[in-house]
């Protein structure tokens, strides 16, 4: 009878840890990757060159899923999410990872729980390729 009652508790501490330490991994994921404001504003029209990429995670304690977020690692190492102004959405489909490209758009400030790294959201009118 002893031992029932061990096997008992001993499952039921296990699960208890286990159960805290997930809560635990969840609550302090690492907060690294978050990037700082950009130094434009709401609105501004800018033009940025860099390199095409797919965004990294902002997250990166858990499980990630595998879809690739289109954006620019710009020249001064900012990341900026690309949003296609067009109906057909030509102007994102210029843009090839790991090309360097230059952008035209208007700059949006990225949401405080921004799925992705980045600094902001560039509105797309316009993409060209950059021959180094």
């Amino acid at each position: 009878m002893n031992i029932k009652r061990l096997l008992i508790v001993l499952v039921i501490t296990v699960a208890v840890v286990a159960v805290a330490t997930q809560a635990t991994s969840m609550w302090m994921a690492p907060k690294d990757n978050v990037q700082p404001t950009s130094s434009y504003k709401d609105g501004d029209k800018v033009t940025l060159r860099g390199s095409a990429v797919c965004l990294k995670h902002t997250n990166t304690g858990n499980e990630q899923t595998l879809e690739c977020a289109m954006g620019l690692q710009a020249e001064s190492g900012e990341y900026y999410a690309l949003k296609d102004t067009s109906q057909d959405y030509s102007l994102v489909s210029k843009v090839n990872a790991s090309k360097k490209v230059e952008v035209e758009g208007v700059y949006r400030s990225s949401t405080t729980n921004a799925k992705y790294l980045q600094s902001g959201t560039i509105e797309l009118t316009a993409v060209r390729p950059v021959n180094k």
